[in-house]
């Protein structure tokens, strides 16, 4: 269905987060703001996200989105047509994404094991994107202090969030 999507421009979840809990995968087509069409694919991007089936197409996300920036690790979304998906129950979880500025493995560790001893629950994508799920504020205001303090070093050349809920 999706042919005319270049395979680098595909992002996909080797290693989702609740990977144990998935029973179905599907694509998350989204636009890509700024890009122009093109034979190359009309600036869509397909991502494979995991998640576990619920009835009437509603399902809960295994993963944490490199891409799409409606829904974080454990919302629930509804096909509402054919492969568009709405978000219809959110967790209250935040979705961080940084940029590590070396690709060196050393440096990349380093940061998975600060992230670890903060949040816990992160991927990393082929171009090495990390994201992160925040599944508390508490967590998210650590992550957040992490990131600017990595940043500040020249470890990430940044971040930001991927997905915010609104909090009262």
């Amino acid at each position: 269905m999706y042919q005319d999507i270049p395979d680098n421009r595909i992002v996909t979840h080797s290693q989702a987060a609740w990977d144990s809990r998935t029973n179905y995968v599907y694509q998350y087509v989204y636009e890509s703001e700024g890009l122009r069409c093109s034979e190359q694919g009309c600036g869509r991007k397909v991502s494979h996200l995991n998640s576990v089936d619920k009835s009437k197409m509603i399902l809960e996300v295994c993963c944490i989105p490199f891409v799409a920036n409606t829904f974080a690790m454990g919302d629930w979304v509804q096909e509402v047509e054919e492969d568009t998906y709405l978000p219809i129950r959110h967790c209250g979880a935040s979705v961080i994404r940084m940029f590590p500025k070396s690709k060196k493995s050393k440096d990349i560790e380093l940061i998975f094991w600060l992230i670890r001893e903060n949040a816990g629950l992160m991927e990393i994508s082929k171009k090495k994107t990390i994201a992160v799920h925040c599944a508390t504020e508490q967590i998210e205001n650590l992550m957040i202090t992490l990131c600017e303090k990595l940043l500040e070093e020249g470890k990430i050349t940044s971040w930001h969030f991927g997905y915010r809920p609104e909090r009262s």
